[in-house]
């Protein structure tokens, strides 16, 4: 049990940049799709937006330049 990868983490080590790079797509497509559908999404401020991209960028950022 303690040398067991969860299945995440085996189909993780699996993909390729090119299968993570279309999961990313997938996942904007889908946050698109539901902006159309919630109106609201629509009236917010974009740089609320922005600074939601900052926070939740700054980690891979930092692994990417180490």
């Amino acid at each position: 049990m303690f040398g067991k990868k969860s299945i995440s983490e085996q189909l993780l080590k699996k993909m390729t940049p090119a299968d993570m790079a279309l999961v990313k797509l997938s996942m904007i497509s889908l946050g698109l799709l539901l902006a159309t559908y919630f109106e609201q999404l629509r009236a917010v401020d974009p740089m609320i937006y922005l600074a939601l991209f900052i926070i939740f960028a700054i980690k891979p950022l930092m692994l990417w330049l180490k």
